[in-house]
């Protein structure tokens, strides 16, 4: 029952244009809901969110990523999670691993979402 409590509050926290959280939603359908701080740190993310531009994704909070599968935009939510911790920290940096079999669509996605 609490860890249902936790997951409401996280899902309401996504509703609103000052939300702490984002949806990410990828092409398979799996939905990742990461903090907004972290989402920032995708030049993509951010300007979907916070451009100039009015899109959808400003109201909603919800990013539907129609090219990039459910294990890569994984892969991508623990490299913005990486980087929100180590960024500016000083400490020497662990390796961070991709599993080979998606290293060309994570590359890719990395490249799109400019992170």
């Amino acid at each position: 029952m609490a860890d249902d409590a936790k997951n409401e509050k996280v899902e309401e926290s996504c509703d609103g244009p000052n939300s702490l959280c984002i949806k990410l939603i990828s092409s398979d359908g799996q939905e990742f809901i990461i903090p907004r701080e972290h989402a920032f740190l995708s030049g993509t993310l951010k300007a979907m969110l916070n451009g100039p531009t009015v899109y959808a994704e400003n109201e909603t909070n919800v990013v539907r990523l129609r090219e990039i599968r459910g294990p890569v935009l994984a892969k991508v939510c623990e490299y913005l999670a990486y980087t929100a911790r180590y960024k500016g920290s000083g400490l020497k940096l662990p390796p961070f691993d991709v599993p080979p079999e998606i290293n060309m669509e994570a590359l890719m996605a990395a490249n799109f979402l400019d992170c």
